[in-house]
């Protein structure tokens, strides 16, 4: 959960602890560290669509969608 080093904050060292499994005391990070990255797929995935969209090709925003599940899969 790496950020721009200008963007970096305190609370954001707490959650990158909890990620790393140094500190995972509280189900309120976890659950924040899960949204984040539920963010971030959609974030891509809306990107895509719009380039899609866009372009009138949808091949962009199916690939986006195959990316994402093999991410997800460890694939």
């Amino acid at each position: 959960m790496s950020r721009h080093i200008e963007k970096v904050k305190p609370v954001d060292e707490k959650y990158n602890a909890i990620m790393a499994g140094i500190n995972p005391r509280t189900a309120t990070a976890m659950a924040t560290i899960k949204h984040r990255e539920r963010g971030r797929i959609r974030r891509r995935l809306n990107a895509a669509k719009f380039e899609s969209i866009r372009s009138g090709d949808s091949t962009a925003y199916i690939q986006a969608g195959v990316d994402e599940i093999m991410k997800i899969l460890g694939v």
